[in-house]
Formats: structure tokens, C-alpha cells, sequence
């Protein structure tokens, strides 16, 4: 039977409790955060929203709490005495006393663990309150329910105060426990559920419909299409747009045809449709059956596919080197920041390509010929573009300024001074007779 006078003498903290409901997020506080087995489970308004059970178990076995004041924990039974003996006292006024009467259970200081969740389903992040002193003697034990251990790997966040666990494959969804060691001391365990990783949100990203029209060489036909982007979560909160879960959304529109892949929306008009005389938008809507997540946007319609471009200020060479005539071998790469029709930023290739003015279908203007700028796809990412620079074969006598523009459909220009640097030669030399000749 809960004891009635517990109940009463929990009422100080039973008013934060109500007072705290109103509050529309968490905030972690230090002072009164409440801790239960070496684990900061946050202040009540924390609680009470998240974890209601909590409540009830701590009026019955209070003493196996803990209560923060001044980064100490305090035995939370005590602490409620001094709130109960001290009824019309303010909250700092009995914290204070808690400081000066009490005897702290543990120091705030000492390494404990805040929290473990799942970041996806094959890793975990744990949480510490401090940095551990040497993180090589913090131990990580991964168990299914069966008991079986999950080998992971380890990495530290740049304060130590995270570490995230992971597993070189997808976990199987299970119960699983996450043991912490600190050298020698247990910072307990806990229990961690992985979930089947799914599709949880689509989001469509554009909020304006970028139109590309392309003249088809055969009779002159001009080819409008339009072109979007969005994303999609899984329940972590990992982007999972080109992954196989993704492949199986269903996309549709109200204006003709649509294809979409690994974040890019394509749409051709129904015959007869011009996609720039539209008015009252255009509506895209997603759809994925396994999860039942859906969403759908109005989007306008705008001529262009990038509203800005930037190029950096210097060319990239994994070697280091300069820009220099003759040098067909060396790649150097333009650095550059994009933005889409609708004011996202973007490296994606076919956005990029339908945006920008090209000559000779894909290079950008430079101001020699003895040096090309290339729009290509990235090697390593097929879905994102990168700006190629080279040198010809070209000699020349001496170095010579470059530069290179970039102008979108929508009228914006960025341009890169450069210099291309005159090739090595062999200026002189001097022919010696052998010696003893």
C-alpha cells in the first residue's frame, strides 16, 4: 500500500510535476535533474511527459533515486524530507539547504552514462555526462536477448562524451543490451529495441517546380520537363533516398508522367500541356504501402533548374600542383556551391546540367582555349556533378590569366580568376667534350 504521507510530503514536487506539464518541450535542467541507477533521466517535466510510470515508482522506492542540485546527486528520499519540512520555502531556498545539510551520494563530475538509443538498426549512440579519462579502458558489451554478443565497432565524438556503436551488418530486430564499463566500474546496462528499419517520412523538398525545355533535333520539337527533389527518413532519422527501401514509393502528379529516383522528381507533361502556363500548381504526391507514409506538395512552376551558382576561389589537384600548359595528365577539380530553383542547395548532375549555359553540350566558357571546365558526374557518386578542369597540349611562352564562367538560365554569373602557368622547359645547354680527349 503506497503510504499516504509520502504522498503528501510529495506534493512540493508533485506541484513542479503540473506546473511542468505545461511546458511544451524538455528542458534538461541541472538542478533538480532525477537519476535512477547512474543515469540521468532528466527533470520532471521530463518524466511526467515521457516516462509517466516513473512517478509512481519513485513515490514507492524513492530512496533508490537521486536528486541534483549543484552537479551532486542526493538521495531523493532525503531531499523530499527537506521539501516536506520546509512546505512554504521556494524551490532554490530548500535546495541550498540541500547543499549545506545533506551529504551527496556522488559527484556529478564522475563519469556516468546519460542515455543509449538505437541511431539505426545497426548501430547505438551512447551518451556520457562527462568525458571518461582514458576512453581505451571504456568498455562496450552488445548482447542480443539471447545472450549472444554483437561484435561493433567504436568511435568517439571529438570531447569524448560520445560514442557510437556499430555493427557491420543490419541487426536483426531484438531486444538488445548495452553493458558500460569504465575501467573498473560498472556504469550499468541498458536495454536498447531495434526495429525493422522502414521507411518513416518522405519529404518533398521543392516548393517551386524547375522547367527545363530542350529543343529536339528532330523538327525542332521543344522537350519541357520539370524537375523536384525530396528525401526520405527511415525511423532513426537516417537519409535512406538511394537506398531500396526508397525504390518502392509510389509517386504521382496531375500534369502528366512522373519518374522518381534517389532524390530527383522528373515529370514530362501530358501531350499538349505547356508546364509554364500552369497556374494553380503542381501536385505531386508520394505514397509508400509497406508503412502507409505519405505526403504531397503544390508546387509552382519556374523556368530553370538552378536559381544561383558559385564558383570557388581556387582549383583542387590531389597533388598539389598548378594549372600548367602541356600538362594533359593532371586533374584539377572547380569548386562550387548551388542552389535550386527553389533555394536548396544542391550538387546534383542533372539539376545542375539542365541549369547552367553550356557550350559543346556540357563545358562551362573559358577565356583560352588551352584550358577546358567540364561539367561531369562525379566519379564516386554518379548522382552529383563536378566541375573538371584541364590543361591542353598547348605550348605557350608565357603564363597567362584564365577565367572561367558559369551562368544559370535564371541570369546569375560567377566567374574564377586564374592563372595557367607556362610549361618547364630547358632553356639552355652547354655540350662538353669527353674527358682525356
Amino acid at each position: 500500500m503506497v503510504n499516504k504521507k509520502l504522498i503528501i510530503g510529495f506534493s512540493k514536487l508533485a506541484v513542479i510535476v503540473i506546473l511542468a506539464s505545461s511546458v511544451s518541450e524538455v528542458a534538461y535542467a541541472k538542478d533538480g535533474d532525477l537519476w535512477k541507477d547512474g543515469i540521468n533521466i532528466g527533470g520532471i517535466s521530463n518524466v511526467l511527459l515521457h516516462n509517466k510510470s516513473v512517478i509512481f515508482n519513485m513515490i514507492r522506492h524513492m530512496d533508490t533515486y537521486g536528486y541534483e542540485v549543484a552537479n551532486k546527486v542526493y538521495d531523493a528520499s532525503k531531499v523530499n524530507e527537506k521539501f516536506n519540512s520546509n512546505p512554504d520555502a521556494t524551490i532554490e531556498a530548500v535546495q541550498s539547504k540541500i547543499t549545506t545539510i545533506l551529504t551527496p551520494e556522488v559527484s556529478v563530475s564522475e563519469v556516468m552514462v546519460l542515455s543509449v538509443k538505437a541511431t539505426a538498426a545497426n548501430s547505438f549512440k551512447v551518451v556520457f555526462n562527462n568525458s571518461p579519462v582514458d576512453i581505451s579502458k571504456v568498455e562496450f558489451v552488445l548482447k542480443e536477448t539471447a545472450g549472444t554478443a554483437v561484435t561493433t565497432s567504436i568511435t568517439w565524438n571529438s570531447s569524448n562524451t560520445e560514442a557510437t556503436l556499430t555493427c557491420p551488418y543490419g541487426l536483426t530486430p531484438d531486444n538488445y543490451s548495452v553493458n558500460v564499463k569504465n575501467d573498473s566500474i560498472d556504469l550499468g546496462t541498458s536495454m536498447v529495441v531495434i526495429m525493422q528499419q522502414a521507411v518513416a517520412k518522405i519529404d518533398i523538398t521543392s516548393t517551386k517546380l524547375g522547367i527545363s525545355s530542350n529543343q529536339n533535333t528532330y523538327g525542332g520539337v521543344i522537350a519541357q520537363n520539370g524537375y523536384a527533389t525530396y528525401i526520405v527518413l527511415d525511423q532513426y532519422g537516417n537519409d535512406i533516398t538511394s537506398s531500396h527501401l526508397a525504390n518502392n514509393i509510389d509517386f504521382q502528379t496531375n500534369v502528366g508522367s512522373i519518374a522518381a529516383i534517389k532524390g530527383l522528381i522528373m515529370i514530362a507533361p501530358a501531350d499538349g500541356l505547356n508546364l509554364m502556363e500552369i497556374t494553380s500548381g503542381v501536385v505531386i504526391t508520394a505514397y509508400d504501402e509497406s508503412t502507409a507514409v505519405s505526403t504531397n506538395a503544390i508546387l509552382t512552376v519556374q523556368l530553370g533548374t538552378l536559381s544561383d551558382i558559385a564558383l570557388g576561389t581556387a582549383l583542387t589537384n590531389t597533388d598539389g600542383k598548378d594549372l600548367t600548359a602541356g600538362d594533359t595528365t593532371d586533374i584539377f577539380y572547380l569548386p562550387f556551391t548551388a542552389t535550386d530553383i527553389s533555394g536548396n542547395p544542391t550538387t546534383n548532375y542533372t539539376l545542375i546540367k539542365k541549369g547552367l549555359i553550356l557550350h559543346n553540350v556540357d563545358y562551362l566558357y573559358t577565356s583560352i582555349p588551352y584550358v577546358t571546365a567540364q561539367l561531369k558526374q562525379d566519379p564516386s557518386d554518379s548522382t552529383k556533378a563536378v566541375i573538371v578542369v584541364r590543361a591542353h597540349a598547348d605550348i605557350i611562352s608565357t603564363d597567362i590569366p584564365l577565367v572561367i564562367t558559369a551562368m544559370t538560365y535564371t541570369g546569375k554569373r560567377s566567374q574564377i580568376s586564374l592563372t595557367l602557368k607556362k610549361q618547364a622547359t630547358l632553356d639552355t645547354f652547354k655540350l662538353m667534350p669527353p674527358v682525356g680527349e
